[in-house]
């Protein structure tokens, strides 16, 4: 298997992708898990969204503003550890913000 691209993706996009395929066909075992997966700790398509739209107004660069999406985190020590995660330093203030955003 060949990668053509590589992106972050939210897991609302996830859910949508592997239920459509599995209309479509059988899902192979790590697809299933994947999906159930995203199933779970998905918050929505709507508030993946409205809550990216937000991110990027906040100059989130994609990278991190899905990683967000992904963990919806509702303390602001979670959205300053996923900037640590990227290498860059979340302010408490903006982390506060971003963390409202969640609840």
């Amino acid at each position: 298997m060949k990668i053509v691209e590589s992106k972050p993706i939210p897991l609302a996009v996830v859910v949508e992708k592997l239920e459509k395929k599995a209309k479509e066909s059988t899902l192979e075992y790590e697809q299933k898990n994947t999906l159930e997966y995203a199933k779970k700790f998905n918050i929505g398509k709507k508030k993946t969204k409205e809550i990216l739209k937000a991110l990027k107004e906040k100059g989130m660069d994609e990278e991190i503003a899905v990683a967000l999406v992904n963990l919806a985190p509702k303390e602001p020590e979670s959205v300053k550890l996923v900037g640590v995660w990227k290498g860059i330093e979340i302010e408490e203030d903006k982390a506060k913000e971003i963390a409202e955003l969640f609840k």
